[in-house]
């Protein structure tokens, strides 16, 4: 809107033509909207909202187009629109500027409630996710004791109530357990045989060298390895 009155000013301005008219807000001081008309070689024309304060905004060549954020009046955030303008052989540069200064704050508090937001959501997720997680491990417990009582000597199997993603691990810990059973129950029963099978000719061969009193020295000697030979085999 200021670039077509200052074009029709240029261009239709004559004798007793006053000037374009402006919205009243750029007559107001530090009203948060501004303006500021540059050429080269002349005194910038400024909205009287700015009073004194100067706009610190580079000319923009002609075509071009810029924004950028600045300092106002009352340490107002500005956002500034420049365009380059060529009108005739003048070289003009029009800036309209806008006090976000609310804007600003209002983005400033919407990222620190988003911030805030996503912390407490990212916490309530992770105690959900733990809650979760102990729920489902809480049946891993079982196997625990189960292990424990393995290893105290019951023979029994290890619980399945587990999740489904560790079952099969279950299941093969127990054909495991269920192996080295079968296992130690043959030795066993082999070493009961070999017990059984050596005590009889080891009573024997002790009743014997009890009876050599030709050479009580040999006797004593053959009966004292035969009684550990027992006890060995007793353990």
């Amino acid at each position: 809107i200021l670039g077509l009155h200052f074009h029709a000013m240029s261009h239709q301005r004559g004798p007793g033509m006053g000037p374009p008219r402006l919205p009243p807000v750029y007559n107001q001081p530090e009203s948060g909207h501004y303006f500021l008309l540059q050429e080269e070689g002349r005194p910038p024309l400024r909205s009287a909202s700015l009073g004194d304060f100067v706009l610190a905004v580079p000319m923009s060549t002609p075509g071009k187009r810029e924004l950028s954020h600045v300092s106002g009046p009352q340490e107002q955030e500005l956002l500034t629109l420049t365009q380059g303008l060529r009108l005739g052989e003048r070289n003009l540069s029009l800036t309209v500027a806008e006090d976000v200064s609310d804007q600003e704050q209002s983005i400033h508090d919407y990222q620190w409630l988003f911030a805030l937001s996503a912390v407490l959501v990212s916490a309530l997720l992770l105690l959900v996710q733990t809650l979760v997680v102990r729920r489902s491990l809480a049946s891993l417990d079982r196997v625990r004791e189960d292990v424990r009582g393995y290893a105290k000597g019951q023979r029994q199997p290890l619980s399945t109530s587990v999740p489904a993603e560790i079952r099969p691990l279950v299941e093969e810990v127990n054909r495991l357990l269920q192996l080295l059973g079968n296992r130690l129950q043959h030795s066993r029963h082999s070493l009961g045989n070999l017990a059984h099978a050596l005590r009889t000719p080891l009573a024997v061969i002790l009743d014997e060298a009890e009876r050599l009193a030709r050479d009580p020295a040999t006797a004593r000697s053959a009966a004292v390895q035969l009684q550990q030979a027992q006890r060995m085999v007793e353990q």
